[in-house]
């Protein structure tokens, strides 16, 4: 009697699977380098118009001002503000807001129009409904959306100079102001 050699089989089976594993695990590491590649280089991503506007909500609600402000140029020049430019509006959004955006809760965001002017330029109408110190406020706008230096930013007039803490002063005095009058 002879004996079947199942071995061989086996070895030639696990071969041959071991063969296809190569292949796809290769496949697989070229697929992910050249995902990584288009997202460096900008092919691949969340950086459009609209994203730039869902942004700026999300950070106003986590209390992410200093990423909010980046988001920002000035409407006259298209450049980023300076670190002095910011610094006032930080303190006035923190004092305002809360550090964290606890004052401020955004209930609903949805862009109703975009226009497009240029490549490099869009109007983009939102509408906004959000709860403010107790306040419940609906606003539609329409905001400028340029692209600077390859980036997606709003175009939006910070406060002059010397106007944050102005502002501060009379933000303070309206939080003393609502929250005598929910004590009475």
């Amino acid at each position: 009697m002879k004996k079947k050699d199942c071995g061989s089989k086996n070895n030639l089976f696990s071969d041959k699977m071991m063969v296809t594993m190569r292949k796809i695990a290769i496949s697989s590491l070229l697929l992910s380098v050249i995902f990584i590649a288009m997202v460096f280089s900008g092919c691949v991503g969340d950086d459009t118009p609209e994203s730039v506007l869902e942004k700026e909500v999300k950070y106003i609600d986590s209390g992410k001002y200093a990423k909010l402000i980046d988001l920002y140029v000035n409407p006259d020049t298209l450049e980023p503000y300076s670190q002095e430019e910011t610094k006032d509006v930080l303190q006035t959004l923190v004092m305002l807001v809360g550090p964290k955006g606890e004052n401020i809760k955004v209930h609903e965001f949805k862009i109703i129009k975009k226009e497009k002017i240029t490549d490099e330029k869009y109007l983009i109408t939102t509408y906004t409904k959000a709860t403010f110190m107790d306040e419940t406020q609906e606003e539609t706008e329409t905001r400028t959306v340029v692209k600077v230096n390859g980036k997606w930013k709003i175009e939006e007039e910070l406060p002059i100079p010397g106007f944050g803490a102005l502002f501060g002063i009379v933000a303070l005095i309206g939080c003393a102001y609502l929250r005598r009058k929910r004590k009475c």
